[in-house]
């Protein structure tokens, strides 16, 4: 498990069981921490004290509450090898289900005997301040768990460099074993490893979503959490050495080495007065080059985050720990920089939603700055959430690293994309851009009816619509009752307004704005330069010739009114994976980009969105042919 790697301490799970001493083979699984399969392996045993203590465990590592509730509760509580730590396990688990009296119980039991626990006592505070996150706000995204990506073992730490997400996973367990091997409440998260541990190597997908491994550049290592310098062109990453046996535990202690892709071996860097038996990893890059910010562990209240400063290639001034706004009793992992002005950083000695959540905080000159911010549902969850990686610049799509339950297995790699709502401007007009006067307008979002109020200026009140939602609007027109349905696609964080185009008792939705300032119409101008949408053939994203004559009237539509602005908005069909439909539409995007730059417009006059797969009107969906699916491969033009 990667949590027991890289990030929480084993010290109470290891002992947890030390009653218990004899072993048997589903022990096994258990104490490598491969949970589903020992959960599937008691299928018909014997429910006993040890065993519902295993269970509980077990559900509670998978972030499975009501299973472990279930048999947290089972358990003889009154025994004396049952020890007392589990209160504060089956009292996380009771709060994460919501159950606050419950587990507020369990607390103050432990209290009762260690009642200067730092630990308990933050999980107290922690469990009084649950019920408040309940009306914290939801960030407006998608999370997609990248099944072809993800696998029963962990995979962590995205990284999207030149239109590639590189990973790190895990690939099983090493051949050697020893489950003698004895932890004590010092030895956790980054300075040490686990029972069996796992081999961990640099992946990264292709086209096709299939993961290609860097590993042969670290065959003697393990690798943990990394990250790109731009500055360097280099990657700093969290390596340790494969353990052959196990001796002296800090000769396993990871450190962190830089490599250029594609040249030699690994160099570690040298950090002024850290130590060799200390484990120091999980580095974080300032775009300048100038910084670097990792986590460091003492064997003390966990890993804290540090911050250096660059005084060559290979060297690195003392640390200086950051300030209490982001380092706690516990553990501060898996830091991530966004430019040189924010840090993004997982912690599960702050009050959040469980586990470890991710906040983020104001950064500069290596120092950081005001007050660390909780990120929202769904980028955190009662489970473990690290590592949020950004793919835009707008900061729409990206990707985060979660334990959540339904998960493929262990640490998943999930993809998120943004659901900024739309705004559904009602502008009624006939084809050639004139306002109509209509007696009757409704519209129903989502099945219910909602009124719409008739401004002064002949339109209606603007609507904000969330993506995906679905809309139907009906009108009066020339004595006909006219309906429209349709579906809201993602507009992946661009406010967009729609407009009701009218003709011949038809109804038409598009992305046009009239110009206020002028009254003339975009409309207008459209028939004027005579463009159309441009199509791709099937999992393609090169310009056919017979679109370019199309593009050459929107290059003249551009030099003639520099005030005016094209977006290119691309879509794909619905077939393929969703992740990979939004890269192949944003390779189309960044091809009509290259020609109307190579044409002479000016970058500035040139917006992209890539939308990924089209939503379909057609009701043969899912199962269309290739008539159907060839209208929605193509690039729609808005001018502004």
């Amino acid at each position: 498990m990667l949590k027991y790697t890289l990030v929480l301490s084993i010290g109470i799970f290891g002992s947890a069981l030390s009653a218990w001493a004899q072993m048997s083979s589903n022990d096994l699984l258990f104490e490598n921490f491969e949970f589903k399969k020992f959960i599937d392996a008691q299928s018909s045993s014997e429910i006993t004290q040890k065993l519902s203590l295993q269970l509980a465990q077990s559900y509670y590592f998978l972030n499975d509450f009501e299973n472990a509730n279930l048999y947290y509760s089972k358990l003889d509580w009154n025994d004396e090898n049952l020890g007392l730590e589990n209160h504060l396990f089956y009292a996380n688990s009771l709060k994460n289900s919501g159950k606050i009296q419950e587990a507020q119980k369990e607390v103050k039991t432990y209290l009762y005997y260690y009642p200067k626990d730092k630990d308990a006592l933050l999980l107290l505070e922690q469990i009084e301040n649950y019920s408040k996150l309940n009306n914290y706000p939801k960030a407006q995204i998608i999370l997609h768990n990248l099944e072809k990506l993800n696998s029963p073992s962990a995979q962590f730490s995205p990284v999207y460099k030149n239109e590639k997400l590189y990973f790190i996973s895990e690939n099983g367990n090493s051949t050697y074993t020893n489950s003698e091997v004895e932890y004590t409440e010092n030895q956790e998260n980054l300075a040490y490893g686990k029972v069996a541990r796992p081999e961990t190597g640099i992946y990264f997908d292709n086209e096709q979503m299939v993961g290609e491994s860097l590993i042969q550049s670290f065959e003697k290592y393990n690798v943990g959490a990394f990250c790109w310098s731009i500055v360097d062109n280099l990657w700093y990453l969290t390596l340790t050495p494969k353990a052959t046996k196990w001796g002296k535990m800090h000769q396993y202690a990871p450190r962190i080495y830089t490599w250029k892709e594609g040249e030699g071996i690994p160099k570690k860097i040298k950090i002024k007065g850290v130590k060799g038996g200390l484990g120091v990893g999980h580095p974080a890059i300032s775009e300048d080059g100038k910084f670097l910010v990792f986590s460091l562990d003492k064997g003390i209240n966990g890993s804290d985050l540090y911050v250096s400063s660059k005084i060559s290639d290979s060297k690195w001034t003392k640390p200086t720990k950051l300030s209490t706004q982001v380092n706690t009793i516990k553990d501060e992992v898996f830091p991530i920089l966004d430019g040189d002005s924010v840090l993004y950083f997982s912690s599960d000695g702050k009050l959040g939603f469980g586990g470890l959540d991710v906040f983020k905080i104001a950064f500069k000159e290596g120092k950081t700055e005001g007050e660390s911010q909780l990120l929202p549902k769904p980028f955190n969850s009662e489970a473990d959430d690290y590592s949020v990686c950004f793919k835009d610049e707008l900061k729409t799509q990206g990707f985060v690293v979660s334990d959540r339950e339904n998960g493929m297995g262990d640490a998943d790699l999930y993809f998120f994309n943004s659901r900024i709502p739309w705004k559904l401007k009602l502008e009624i007009q006939n084809e050639k851009g004139e306002l109509l006067t209509n007696k009757e307008v409704k519209i129903q979002i989502n099945g219910v009816e909602s009124n719409l109020k008739r401004l002064d200026s002949g339109n209606f009140e603007n609507l904000e619509l969330e993506s995906n939602s679905l809309v139907s609007i009906k009108l009066s027109h020339e004595d006909s009752l006219i309906t429209k349905d349709f579906k809201l696609p993602n507009t992946n964080g661009k406010d967009t307004s729609l407009v009701v185009l009218v003709w011949d008792k038809k109804v038409k939705l598009d992305e046009i704005k009239t110009n206020s300032e002028t009254g003339s119409s975009v409309v207008d101008l459209a028939k004027k330069y005579t463009f159309n949408s441009v199509y791709f053939d099937f999992n393609k994203f090169s310009i056919a010739k017979t679109y370019e004559q199309d593009l050459l009237n929107l290059v003249a539509l551009l030099k003639d009114n520099p005030d005016k602005q094209v977006i290119v908005k691309t879509l794909s069909d619905e077939r393929g994976d969703i992740f990979y439909n939004l890269e192949l539409t944003t390779k189309r995007a960044k091809e009509i980009y290259a020609f109307l730059v190579k044409k002479g417009i000016d970058p500035k006059q040139i917006k992209l969105q890539s939308l990924g797969e089209a939503v379909y009107e057609e009701k043969c969906s899912p199962k269309c042919d290739e008539s159907i699916h060839s209208k929605y491969r193509r690039a729609d033009f808005e001018i502004r």
